[in-house]
């Protein structure tokens, strides 16, 4: 399983205009921090709501629900939910490895940090989380 983090964007381009922005949600422009950030918690809320019905479904199966509809989805989170098989995450920058290390274990999930540009930064918690990580490419430049 993969799962590309949720960040809070960057308010655009050079000079913070970035024509064609998605006028409802002010993704890809220069759209306010409090835009964007209400578009990371939504986002956040969302992942944490899929999560919470994975559990809801396991619980359900093992008692054996008359009513249960076999679900694949559901179906695949539970040996994520029971620690059996980790999440990939993708999480370049800093700011993103510590949300998704906070909510790893917020959800009591493992992860597997992908492409973590900024994984350098946050050694020690990846350490003490025993997190472990996936580069990109090695001969790749440094990133901006």
């Amino acid at each position: 399983m993969h799962l590309i983090f949720p960040v809070v964007e960057g308010g655009g381009g050079r000079g913070g205009f970035v024509p064609d922005a998605d006028p409802t949600t002010g993704i890809g422009a220069a759209s306010s921090f409090s835009t964007r950030k209400q578009n990371y918690d939504k986002a956040i809320l969302e992942l944490d709501g899929f999560f919470e019905q994975a559990r809801r479904y396991k619980q359900a199966k093992e008692a054996k629900a008359p009513s249960l509809k076999p679900d694949l989805k559901l179906e695949a989170m539970i040996p994520v939910i029971d620690g059996k098989e980790p999440i990939m995450v993708t999480a370049r920058r800093e700011r993103e490895i510590r949300d998704a290390i906070t909510w790893a274990d917020k959800q009591k999930v493992k992860i597997i940090l992908v492409d973590a540009v900024e994984a350098m930064k946050v050694t020690k918690e990846i350490k003490d989380h025993n997190i472990s990580v996936i580069l990109g490419p090695s001969l790749a430049l440094p990133g901006t």
